[in-house]
């Protein structure tokens, strides 16, 4: 033993002395070793001890190596966190795992290099098999089985819940019950007890959730606080992340749906889609920031970027308000609030609309400017976009009824344009024939007419009338509706002035009637700066009946002069005739 001390303190002072190589079974070291050991019949035997033993090193320096003798033993070095197995693979039989100090470690799936070992008690394997691989994974599992999983803590309130699989640090950590369900990602279904069928990928997904069921959610916290909601399918980061106990919802996208909290089957698509939603119930958001004011107001459609962006914003209590609204088309309806039953189809088809309701826009900027008006029909690109308050209107055509806030007025034709309230118009000034198999019937019946008067002018009237033939101007008309030079096209074309016309010139008519008290309603009058004169032709007809009235009752006394000259007449030639005979 002297001899060996002596030995080992000359080779340490000869190498510091002299910084030589020394080798020991060899007279020739390596020269890039410091130190040598050669035998054919003998090894290097590193420090041995336990698991225990090991964790007990006191700040163990980074290359520290030593041989660890139970549990997955083999070669350890310490990288400076921790210790690593060198160049091992070791299975640990996880039906008998070892017990140490009261508690039961096992290892499952070791890889090359490195060693995961698990800490946990229960039914781990046998006839119901699980797979794990951490720290305190299935720590509490008695009689569940088909379980897998890998990250510390997971699975580790688990008892009878089987089926599962859960991958990252702290995944379903407080499952006892729950059934196959699916969690990766950080403390994803974290909180899950008896929930079932539920999937949660990403960090915190479906984190809260404790008693849903069918839940698929998928993205970094996604569905994070639902607890008892079912059916739900969130993808996106922090997609339906309010969601308690709302039940069927889809949401796809970034934020999408992000508030919703107890609302029922709602569709939201899109960045920030329907973000705002707490409540609503049976809404569809599909597109950015579809939908995304919505607190509290159910049956909605918004389709497009921004679609019925303000709705319901103002968390109104009122039941009607809001409601039963539907946006296709970008950035539609984006600024109503509190309208309701309005249908927009079309790009900012009723994008000023604010409390309007029961409108129905379909074409690009159709009723665009509308805010307030209510039951407005507008059907054809840039119709009714003047509209701002007027209700009760309908459009159908391109670029018709473009000019005026009016109510209760009808114009149908490509361009055809009101000027006023309570009108109707059909076709502009380029139509050439308007008609069908049969007349127009108007209303006349006696239990709707009041203050019935035989005051009717007839010929006194229309001997005032001066019967014209005319050609009408196409081009001033179009200049007098100030339409847009694409508007005109051939409707100002020459040959549509070439039509030969017969009628009355309305000032005449008015001026006609004025004359002689009478209030024509055959004359249809400006009803503002931009409106202009009309004719009712078939008003005509009464006073040209009561002057045919009065013509026949002349006639008839006529007649019945002439009657008695044709009988004095007689009477005379019966006398003459006598005195000749005399």
């Amino acid at each position: 033993m002297k001899k060996i001390i002596l030995l080992i303190a000359i080779i340490h002072s000869a190498t510091n002395l002299i910084a030589q190589n020394v080798g020991i079974g060899t007279a020739t070291p390596h020269a890039s070793a410091i130190l040598e050991l050669s035998a054919t019949d003998k090894g290097f035997l590193l420090p041995q001890m336990t698991y225990l033993q090991r964790e007990a090193i006191v700040a163990p320096k980074k290359g520290l190596q030593i041989y660890q003798t139970d549990l997955a033993a083999g070669v350890y070095i310490h990288n400076g966190v921790g210790w690593a197995a060198v160049n091992s693979n070791f299975f640990v039989d996880l039906v008998n795992p070892q017990t140490i100090n009261g508690s039961k470690y096992f290892v499952k799936d070791i890889t090359v290099g490195s060693v995961m070992i698990g800490k946990g008690n229960g039914n781990v394997g046998g006839a119901n098999p699980n797979t794990i691989v951490g720290f305190n994974v299935l720590f509490n599992n008695t009689t569940g089985y088909w379980n897998t999983g890998v990250g510390n803590y997971t699975l580790s309130q688990n008892t009878t819940g089987y089926s599962n699989t859960a991958l990252g640090d702290e995944t379903l950590s407080e499952n006892t019950i729950g059934n196959a369900n699916t969690a990766v990602g950080l403390k994803a279904l974290l909180r899950n007890d008896d929930g079932n069928g539920n999937t949660a990928t990403g960090n915190t997904a479906l984190a809260l959730n404790t008693h849903g069921d069918f839940n698929t959610a998928n993205g970094n916290n996604a569905l994070t606080t639902n607890v008892g909601g079912n059916n739900n399918t969130a993808i996106g980061n922090s997609a339906m992340y309010n969601n308690s106990f709302g039940n069927r919802n889809t949401a796809v996208g970034n934020l999408s749906a992000y508030k919703n909290t107890t609302g029922d089957y709602n569709v939201a698509i899109g960045n920030v889609a329907s973000y705002e939603n707490t409540i609503g119930n049976n809404n569809v958001a599909i597109g950015n920031n579809a939908l995304e004011g919505n607190t509290n107001k159910s049956g909605l459609v918004a389709i497009g970027d921004s679609a019925m962006y303000k709705n319901g914003s103002n968390n109104t209590n009122i039941t009607f308000h809001g409601i039963e609204n539907t946006a296709i088309g970008t950035r539609s309806l984006f600024n109503n609030v509190t309208g309701y039953q309005n249908t927009a189809i079309g790009y900012k088809t009723l994008y000023a609309n604010d409390n309007g309701a029961e409108n129905t826009a379909v074409g690009f900027n159709t009723m665009t400017n509308v805010i307030g008006g209510n039951r407005n029909v507008a059907l054809g690109s840039l119709s009714l976009n003047a509209l701002t308050t007027g209700s009760y209107n309908t459009a159908i055509g391109s670029r018709c009824f473009t000019a005026g806030n009016f109510s209760n007025s009808t114009a149908i034709g490509d361009g055809t344009q009101v000027t006023g309230s309570n009108q109707v118009r059909l076709g502009d000034a380029g139509i050439v024939s308007i008609g069908g198999f049969q007349g127009w019937s108007n209303v006349s019946d006696r239990r709707f007419k009041k203050d019935i008067q035989s005051n009717v002018p007839g010929l006194d009237f229309i001997k005032k009338l001066n019967p014209v033939t005319y050609y009408l101007d196409k081009v001033a008309i179009a200049k007098f509706q100030n339409s847009k030079d694409e508007d005109k096209k051939d409707k100002v074309d020459d040959s549509f002035n070439k039509i030969l016309q017969t009628g009355f010139i309305a000032q005449d008519v008015e001026k006609a009637a004025k004359e002689l008290g009478y209030d024509f309603d055959g004359v249809d009058k400006p009803k503002n700066e931009k409106d202009y004169y009309g004719l009712r032709y078939a008003q005509f007809v009464v006073p040209l009946v009561k002057g045919m009235q009065e013509q026949q009752k002349i006639i008839e006394a006529m007649q019945k002069q002439i009657d008695v000259l044709i009988s004095q007449n007689k009477l005379v030639m019966e006398e003459i005739d006598k005195l000749k005979k005399k």
